[in-house]
């Protein structure tokens, strides 16, 4: 069941549990993360987020890290997805 989507563009934002799922599936699967990074709006919409221009801009800022993880997964490592305006700040702790 997804969640309905939240505006960001009048306000809303993305909650944690939102933020957490999409950063979830853009890590583990690649088909998801090349549609995030091609057509951001399109692919978090199908997560349930709605992003406004300056979280797709945070977001493609977060690539490099985003695959990098994607392709180093360690059982280590610690995600922590923080949510902070309108964006949402991604803390590694290894």
């Amino acid at each position: 069941m997804s969640q309905a989507p939240v505006p960001a563009s009048s306000g809303g934002r993305p909650d944690r549990d939102q933020i957490q799922a999409l950063m979830g599936k853009a890590i583990t699967d690649e088909k998801f993360r090349e549609r995030l990074f091609t057509n951001p709006k399109e692919a978090a919409a199908e997560m349930g987020v709605t992003f406004n221009d300056r979280q797709v801009q945070v977001l493609k800022e977060m690539k490099p890290t985003i695959d990098h993880q994607a392709k180093q997964p360690t059982q280590e490592a610690i995600f922590v997805l923080i949510p902070i305006a309108d964006v949402a700040i991604v803390a590694y702790f290894a």
